[in-house]
């Protein structure tokens, strides 16, 4: 059984102040374990809500201590009684709550990062989230994105679909590229220093420092530290949709395209012998299921692929 978490730690891997090593430690507890994630999930969102009623609340930060203290005082003449589960997370819930509306919690949240920025991971799956002018983001795992209003900072991967407002342009932020909405959907990945945008409807605006370039749908780019200008590409490639979908949809696709995403999908180690093989055409719809079964399918289909195992390493050969 996995020892268990304490609460402060809990909270300073949320706030992001947690050491590699308790990350690490955090991330072990939270790993196959729904009791210890729901938990997380628990204690996320009453923080999150602390710092939402933190920023709100009317009261000075004097006024709000001297409640609190009401308060507290007030809960000491409730008669102690015995609680099911649930209704001893809603007197959690509740207490958490009040305490947010005091001077420790907007002094904490002030402390740990600017009022107006959200900060969002994905950590061994996909997150979807609503931003509040409708606007869609679907975060990639092992990604992370922070953003205020319609200003988006993203490490990582991510899909946006935007509610276009021309008087106030949706901006994503990655390295030092600028991605600008106007009026679209579109995929960004961030990695190694290099910036991938492609765009599935509409126009966006990309630009890195005095170069910019207009991506329309089926379009995209790839920026890369020494990429000087910038210059749209023709897109008919389907496989960045995998992580929304869990589907590998290929059409005459490279296989050295393909291996590539499987790669990055499951973390796996696939290596390709021979340039010709390398440029081996894929096509087929692949449900995301395991490496296996994804590799029997082309295999079957592309009879000349074969493979060969070497420890951690599949090497596809002729």
């Amino acid at each position: 059984m996995k020892e268990d978490i304490k609460e402060d730690l809990l909270i300073r891997y949320i706030l992001e102040e947690a050491d590699a090593k308790e990350r690490s430690q955090v991330e072990a507890w939270l790993q196959g374990n729904d009791e210890h994630t729901k938990r997380f999930e628990q204690t996320k969102f009453l923080l999150d809500e602390s710092k939402r009623l933190a920023q709100s609340s009317p009261l000075t930060e004097q006024e709000a201590w001297e409640k609190f203290k009401v308060k507290r005082a007030d809960s000491k003449q409730v008669p102690v009684r015995r609680l099911d589960g649930y209704t001893r997370w809603l007197q959690a819930a509740a207490a958490v709550l009040v305490i947010a509306v005091g001077s420790w919690a907007v002094w904490y949240y002030n402390r740990t990062q600017p009022a107006q920025w959200i900060t969002l991971k994905a950590y061994e799956k996909v997150i979807n989230d609503t931003l509040a002018d409708g606007s869609v983001i679907q975060l990639n795992k092992h990604s992370k994105i922070s953003y205020a209003g319609r200003t988006v900072r993203l490490n990582g991967e991510a899909f946006f679909k935007v509610v276009h407002n021309a008087a106030k342009p949706f901006k994503v932020y990655t390295h030092d590229v600028t991605i600008t909405d106007i009026g679209t959907a579109f995929n960004v990945k961030s990695a190694g220093g290099k910036v991938e945008v492609i765009v599935e409807s509409g126009v966006v605006s990309v630009s890195r420092k005095t170069n910019s370039v207009l991506l329309k749908q089926k379009q995209m780019v790839l920026v890369d530290p020494g990429s000087t200008p910038l210059q749209a590409e023709g897109n008919n490639d389907l496989l960045y949709q995998y992580y929304r979908t869990d589907e590998f949809i290929a059409d005459h696709t490279p296989l050295s395209r393909f291996v590539k995403v499987l790669n990055e999908a499951y973390g796996a180690n696939i290596q390709i012998k021979g340039n010709s093989l390398a440029e081996l055409p894929i096509t087929g719809t692949y449900k995301r299921e395991s490496l296996d079964k994804i590799l029997q399918v082309v295999f079957l289909t592309t009879p000349e692929i074969h493979r060969v195992d070497k420890g951690n390493t599949i090497i596809l050969t002729r």
